[in-house]
Order: structure tokens, then C-alpha cells, then sequence
């Protein structure tokens, strides 16, 4: 006691209020010094005692205690560091069910530093490297994770452990960038496939390796062709009663029905999903079955549902504090406020979203920030502004059709229709399997449909035409959910009126009552200025009381690009 007298005393240690007759130390500094000026044996011996002495307690927090004796086994020398793994391994776990990737890696990079140095436990290596590389994966720690998954794969490959060299496939292939193709990814799991050879030699780890080969194959296959064997995985999944495994295949399923289900399909897919996840507590899965009902709300154009989404999607997120679902919940609120005609807050709630989605270190951010500048600029009439970082889009996502659309649009806008025809022709032409495939399936024709209607392309406007036309009850949504550019009906009747004046017509009629019902404000204009335009020459007054709604509307929103063009109607 007279030694914790004198070191209170002397500032170092500060007594615990609420825990009398314990001590801590006023700043970690102090603790670290003293123990680096401790003899080596007397200081193995201290953390050997300590680490017995905190498995003893059984009035301290489950996780506080097992991280303390994981931490001083850890530090008792190499015979009793391996006593550290079992609560290394389950910290790490309980850190994952919370959200807290980042503590989760470095309770497992200590589990495998200590298996590393241990000539048996070959096994344990393997599952401890594809436990660490799904937490880096979680932390967004890409590099990180395919290394640990690479090693782990190469050990299972050759140890002929093909239940784990399968999970290490699952997590490998994991971490997909939008609209990218990755082939290292499809190796590793048509590996796995091959090595399991049929469902019955482990059902629920086939059934994921199948639908996560159907998402890493999306720009590859036809879209019916990936959303069948993403449904055949479900179903695998449902017969193995592995509720784990069903919630994995789930995620593929609704990536992969993308173009080819209806809202309705998508929204069932995510129900399911959400409930499994509430049964598995599972943090990411719930994350990303309310991020998938936003999804399935914004294409079905039904606004209470999206609000409702948005906001239960922002509570949960607060809740998890995990940065890159905080990202998703301002880059919602961002397109809400875009969807809404509220540009003036755009801005400010984007950047928002690009500060926390470069704080979880996902890149895919910059992808959501660039489409939501995009959408407000053009807006605003000031795409010129975007050009640079646009080109370098297009440079960085080389597989990208919608930045190539995005620029060529600009352009036209800005006079430069040589080069806007050219990129127009090439990318209806040759890029439109590729784009049926990807994200960007109706993003890119709706630009294409709206450059289509300027040049009068008769041909390829009908071809722009059949893309869509089985989609006319949706909105056109960009990257995924960063924006909502109104309903499919606006670009059908755009594509429309090159070749069929009165068709055109009820798709923009239908454009308008949809857009208003969505309070879709400039998706709204957009439409009544196309149908002002197209009606001009045969009911010049309902055109002019068009164009000045849509006029009001973008004086309204501060959206010069709209209300510039209602007054060049109006005028007229």
C-alpha cells in the first residue's frame, strides 16, 4: 500500500471512484514506461499472473476481460502465449457482432502471429487467416484481406482442404467494385466449385460459392442467366437449413436480379434477408437488407417507403457507427434532397458522405460523391466544372458506361455534337450487352435516350427503345442509389418521338403524373419541358403552360439548366 501511497502521490496513479481500493494509471505512457524498466523474466512473470488473475474474475465484463487475458498471455512469454488464442478468437467475434471491425482485425492479427509460431494447429492458421481476412474485408481493408486470404487459400490448396479453401474463396471474392470485372475473383471460386465437386459434399458453403459466383460473373453473363443460378444457390441454401448460408446466397440473389426482377421480387428478396439477419445479429446483414429496400422503394418510385427506408437505414447506421454505412446515410439524405428539388443542400450532405465513406477506407465513395455532384450540376447548368474529375472517372472505371454517357451528354449540352455523336453511336452500338449486365443498365440508356431525342436517331433510338421498354413502371436509379433520375416512361417517350408522335406522347404523360406523385420535383420539370416540346407545334398553349410550370419550378429550385430551357420554350 505505501508504494501505491507514493506513486498516487507522485501523479502517476489516480484511484477509481467507483471501485474503491482500485488504482489506474493517469495516462498509459506511465504504464508502458514502467514495464519496459521491469527485468524481462520478472515482467513475463507479472503478465503470466495477471492474465490467470483476470481468467479468475467472474464479476467483469465478459469482453473486457477476455481481451486482458488474451493481452497478457500475449506478452508471457512464447509457452503460455498460446493460451491467448480461444480469447483472442472470441473477442475478435463479439467485436464483429457489434460493428467494430477495425478491433475485430487486431485481436485476429494477434490469433495468427501466435499460430504462426506454432509448429501444430496447421488447421487453426487456415481458419484463423479467412477469419482475419473477412474482418479486414469488413474494415474495408482490401489489400490486407486478400493477402491473409491468398496465404490461407495456398495453405488450404495444399494441405487438400477444400472446405477451407472454399471459405477463403467466399471471402476473397467478397469485396466486388460496382461495375468492375475482377477475374482473379472468379478463379478462386470456380476453384472452390471444383474442389467441392457436388452441393451434398457441404450444401451451404456450395450454395454461397454458387451465388457469389453469379455476382462476380454479372458483367459476363446475361442477366437472366446470373439471376437463375443465384436462384438455384437460394434454393441449395433453403434445403441445407443453414440460416448463415441462406442470408449469403440472399445478398447475390438480389444483386442478380437487378434488371431482371420487378421491385416487388427485390423487396421480398429483402424482407427475407432483413429477418434473417434480426435472427442471426448479424449488424452488416441488417445494414445492407434496409440499404436493399431503399433500393427496391426508389426503382418502384414510391416515396413514403423511401423516406420510411431512409430514415429506419440512418437510425440503425447511428446506432452501429460503422463509417461506411454513415457514408450511405448522408449520401441518402443527399438524394433525397436532389429527388426533392432542395439543391442548395446537396452539396454540403454529399461532401458529408465522401468525408465518411474515405474515413472507412471504401473508394467506392468517390462513385457516389462524383454521381450526386453530377446530378446537382446538372441541374445547376455547371457540368463544364465537372469535366476534369469526370474524364478521370472514366479513366479509373474503364468499364463504366455511365461516366462515358455522362461526358458525352455534357458535351452536347455545350454545343460539341461531333464528339457527343461519336461516343453516342459507339455506346449504342457495341457497349449495350455490356451495360444490360452491368449497374449502369438503365442509367446509361436513359442519357443515351435524352441525346437520342436531339440528334433524331431514328434507328437507334428504337433500339434505346426495346432496352427499356420492359422497365417502363421503374425509375431510372443511378449507382444504385446516389440518385433518382424519374421515371422510365420520360425516356421512353424521348426515344419515342423520333419515330412515334402519339406513343411519345403518353410516355410523357405518364412521366409527369408519376414524377408528381413521387414529388420527384425535377424529374417533374424534365418531363413537362419534353412534352411542351413535343406538343408545341399542335397545342401551342398547353406547351406554354408547361414550359412555365417547369420554368417556376426551376426558378423555385435554383436549377438554372431547367429553367433556362422552359424559357426558350416559352418564348418561342
Amino acid at each position: 500500500m505505501r508504494s501505491l501511497e507514493e506513486a498516487e502521490k507522485a501523479g502517476l496513479i489516480l484511484a477509481r471512484r467507483n471501485r474503491p481500493g482500485t488504482f489506474r494509471f493517469i495516462h498509459m505512457l506511465v504504464a508502458e514506461c514502467l514495464e519496459e524498466m521491469m527485468p524481462s523474466p520478472h515482467r513475463l512473470d507479472v503478465h503470466a499472473r495477471l492474465g490467470a488473475a483476470y481468467a479468475a474474475l467472474s464479476d467483469a465484463p465478459t469482453e473486457t476481460r477476455q481481451a486482458s487475458i488474451a493481452y497478457h498471455y500475449l506478452r508471457a512469454g512464447p509457452e503460455l502465449s498460446p493460451r491467448s488464442l480461444p480469447f483472442s478468437l472470441e473477442v475478435a467475434r463479439t467485436a464483429t457482432k457489434r460493428g467494430a471491425h477495425d478491433e475485430a482485425v487486431f485481436h485476429l492479427k494477434q490469433a495468427v502471429a501466435v499460430l504462426r509460431e506454432r509448429s501444430e494447429g496447421a488447421a487453426e492458421l487456415r481458419a484463423a487467416l479467412i477469419e482475419l481476412g473477412e474482418a479486414q474485408n469488413r474494415a474495408h481493408d482490401t489489400a490486407g484481406a486478400r493477402a491473409s486470404l491468398r496465404s490461407a487459400a495456398s495453405l488450404a490448396r495444399s494441405a487438400k482442404d477444400d472446405l477451407h479453401f472454399a471459405r477463403a474463396a467466399l471471402a476473397y471474392a467478397n469485396e466486388t467494385s460496382i461495375g468492375s470485372y475482377q477475374p482473379e475473383s472468379i478463379e478462386i471460386l470456380e476453384e472452390g466449385l471444383q474442389r467441392l465437386s457436388v452441393p451434398d459434399s457441404d450444401p451451404a458453403i456450395y450454395a454461397r460459392l454458387m451465388g457469389r459466383l453469379a455476382n462476380a460473373r454479372s458483367l459476363m453473363d446475361d442477366p437472366e442467366q446470373r439471376a437463375a443460378r443465384a436462384m438455384e444457390s437460394v434454393s441449395i441454401a433453403r434445403r441445407s437449413n443453414d440460416s448463415a448460408a441462406l442470408a449469403e446466397t440472399l445478398r447475390d440473389y438480389h444483386f442478380c436480379l437487378m434488371r431482371t426482377g420487378s421491385p416487388a421480387q427485390r423487396q421480398e428478396v429483402a424482407d427475407e434477408l432483413y429477418d434473417l439477419a434480426v435472427s442471426l445479429k448479424s449488424a452488416d446483414l441488417e445494414m445492407w437488407a434496409l440499404k436493399y429496400r431503399i433500393e427496391s422503394a426508389l426503382e418502384a418510385g414510391v416515396t413514403k417507403q423511401i423516406h420510411a427506408n431512409c430514415r429506419t437505414f440512418d437510425k440503425r447506421a447511428n446506432r452501429h457507427r460503422v463509417p461506411f454505412f454513415l457514408c450511405h446515410a448522408m449520401h441518402h439524405k443527399a438524394m433525397l434532397a436532389l429527388r426533392e428539388g432542395r439543391l442548395s443542400d446537396v452539396e454540403a450532405l454529399a461532401s458529408g458522405g465522401l468525408e465518411l465513406g474515405m474515413r472507412s477506407g471504401n473508394q467506392i465513395a468517390i462513385q457516389f460523391f462524383g454521381v450526386q455532384m453530377w446530378s446537382l450540376r446538372r441541374e445547376q447548368g455547371r457540368l463544364a466544372e465537372l469535366e476534369p474529375q469526370v474524364e478521370e472517372l472514366i479513366r479509373n472505371h474503364p468499364d463504366d458506361s455511365g461516366w462515358v454517357a455522362a461526358l458525352a451528354y455534357d458535351r452536347l449540352g455545350r454545343g460539341d455534337a461531333a464528339h457527343a455523336r461519336t461516343a453516342f453511336q459507339s455506346l449504342v452500338d457495341s457497349e449495350l450487352p455490356g451495360v444490360r449486365r452491368s449497374t449502369n443498365w438503365s442509367t446509361t440508356p436513359a442519357l443515351l435516350a435524352e441525346m437520342a431525342a436531339d440528334f433524331g436517331d431514328v434507328e437507334r433510338s428504337r433500339r434505346l427503345y426495346s432496352e427499356l421498354e420492359d422497365h417502363a413502371e421503374k425509375n431510372v436509379i443511378v449507382s444504385v442509389s446516389m440518385a433518382d433520375f424519374g421515371p422510365v416512361h420520360r425516356y421512353l417517350g424521348l426515344c419515342a418521338s423520333n419515330f412515334d408522335h402519339d406513343r411519345a406522347r403518353r410516355h410523357l404523360e405518364k412521366a409527369i403524373s408519376r414524377a408528381e406523385h413521387q414529388n420527384n420535383a425535377p424529374a417533374l420539370a424534365r418531363a413537362q419541358i419534353d412534352l411542351a416540346r413535343l406538343i408545341k407545334q399542335e397545342n401551342r398553349s398547353l406547351a406554354t403552360e408547361l414550359a412555365g410550370r417547369a420554368h417556376q419550378a426551376g426558378t423555385r429550385m435554383r436549377a438554372a439548366s431547367i429553367a433556362s430551357k422552359a424559357e426558350e420554350l416559352i418564348e418561342l
